[in-house]
């Protein structure tokens, strides 16, 4: 009976069997075996010796109640040691065998604490810093939220590190235009110095930027057009956000005054604004990001086969219904272009007609209403049955994005029932836009291609 007592005593001090694999109880690492009663790693079991008799002098500098894992084990002591006592590690197992005197124990733990050295160096930081570099570790983010700290732009400046595209070898005007990497897209020298006239280098020039901007380039959107943009965040996601952010950032450009004076009653003088116009809108279609992640020869397949298209868009923005006119802006001054001035040349009859009957299809809510007319160029910018695409699936997808978002904005501007109807109508503006390019297009190939803009002979391909 003595030895059937003895053995049950002897057992019920055995380590408890293993089930659910060799893990520390302390701190979830890997275990190497029981120590002071618990199976624990070589970490915790060396932490545990070292500061057993110290638990009334280890203090918590946060609440008593931090999380113990293998990666958090060394930013707070109190803690550790509290939940090796919590998990039943005994510190009488330490006082036996000190008592013991055992030198092979002894060596067992010089090692011990020479491992704890290395790996338990001790951190100091708060907890709620703790918690906040955890947060920002997990998560992922939608758009940059770096601001510029060197002063050499404005304070609160949003930066976007440039991530260069294949490059091109090309040396032509719309290669130039269509791969170089993002620029600021207005005060490039000074608030009348364009960048767009005919003797404007395109391997040379370099934007020097004057004005902050977000996030495709470095300029900010004046605080009216914020309003305008802030007003839909209860109804857009935040990516559709940022494809309206940067349409409205892009477009500063083509708002820019002329540099040059033009005769409102000459049609060549006409045709210079529309060169220095198509010089813009290349300019801000190819620095959408949509566009520049697709191939080199996509984007150039889209600005050949649409660029009267856009044309024809920036002009419905810039059209006044009340004298048929389109209103364009020197530095000093403003001028009108009458649209009666397409009836110069008979062979402009045609497109006359039908451009007129475009312009006029437009009611002035939606005309001017900035972010749907911003959002309609983008729609016309991706056009997926444009021939010789190389990925027509992506340029889908693109123009895709901003159909919703353009679904988006009418149905928060006007009643479900209006906005559908003007979403309809918009698609058929899409169609005949189509149209009206063909007609354009004519008036571009009635000029003598030698004395055309070398961007304008390009498209066209007389090159």
């Amino acid at each position: 009976m003595a030895s059937s007592s003895y053995d049950e005593t002897r057992r019920s001090s055995d380590p408890p069997k293993e089930l659910s694999g060799r893990v520390c109880a302390v701190c979830s690492d890997r275990a190497n075996g029981y120590n002071f009663g618990v199976l624990s790693c070589e970490s915790c079991k060396a932490f545990f010796r070292r500061n057993a008799m110290k638990q009334s002098e280890i203090k918590c500098p946060f609440s008593n109640a931090c999380q113990i894992t293998s990666i958090s084990r060394k930013f707070c002591q109190a803690c550790r040691l509290s939940k090796c006592f919590a998990v039943g590690m005994n510190s009488d197992w330490l006082h036996e065998q000190k008592i013991r005197g055992n030198p092979i124990k002894r060596k067992t733990k010089i090692e011990d604490e020479k491992k704890e050295k290395e790996d338990d160096e001790q951190v100091s930081v708060s907890k709620v810093f703790l918690q906040k570099l955890m947060k920002q570790a997990n998560e992922k983010q939608t758009s940059c939220i770096c601001n510029c700290q060197c002063g050499f732009y404005p304070s609160g400046t949003r930066l976007m590190a440039y991530v260069s595209t294949t490059p091109s070898f090309s040396n032509s005007p719309i290669s130039v235009v269509a791969t170089s990497p993002i620029s600021p897209s207005v005060n490039y020298l000074s608030p009348y110095t364009n960048p767009y006239s005919p003797s404007w280098n395109y391997q040379t020039f370099r934007p020097q930027i004057q004005s902050t901007y977000e996030p495709s380039a470095f300029h900010t959107i004046e605080s009216n057009r914020r309003n305008g943009i802030d007003k839909y965040r209860n109804v857009l996601s935040a990516d559709e956000i940022a494809l309206l952010e940067e349409l409205h950032i892009l477009n500063v450009p083509l708002n820019a005054p002329l540099e040059q004076n033009y005769n409102q009653e000459s049609l060549s003088d006409v045709f210079q604004i529309v060169v220095e116009a198509l010089r813009r809108i290349i300019s801000m279609a190819a620095q959408l990001k949509s566009f520049r992640e697709l191939d080199i020869e996509d984007r150039k397949q889209l600005l050949k086969s649409g660029f009267c298209e856009l044309l024809i868009v920036r002009g419905i923005m810039a059209y006044n219904k009340t004298n048929n006119s389109w209103n364009h802006h020197f530095a000093n001054n403003k001028m009108e272009v009458k649209i009666e001035i397409l009836k110069q040349d008979p062979a402009s009859l045609e497109h006359y007609e039908m451009h007129k009957k475009l312009l006029e299809s437009f009611s002035d809510e939606i005309r001017n209403n900035e972010n749907i007319m911003l959002t309609l160029n983008a729609i016309v910018i991706f056009h997926p049955h444009v021939s010789h695409l190389k990925d027509s699936s992506k340029v889908h997808a693109a123009q895709a994005r901003y159909f919703a978002l353009l679904l988006k904005i009418l149905r928060y501007e006007f009643t479900k029932e209006k906005a559908d109807r003007a979403y309809k109508s918009l698609l058929d503006v899409v169609i005949d836009l189509h149209r009206v390019n063909q007609t354009m297009l004519h008036i571009f190939y009635g000029f003598d291609p030698s004395q055309l803009d070398p961007l304008v002979r390009e498209l066209c391909n007389f090159e």
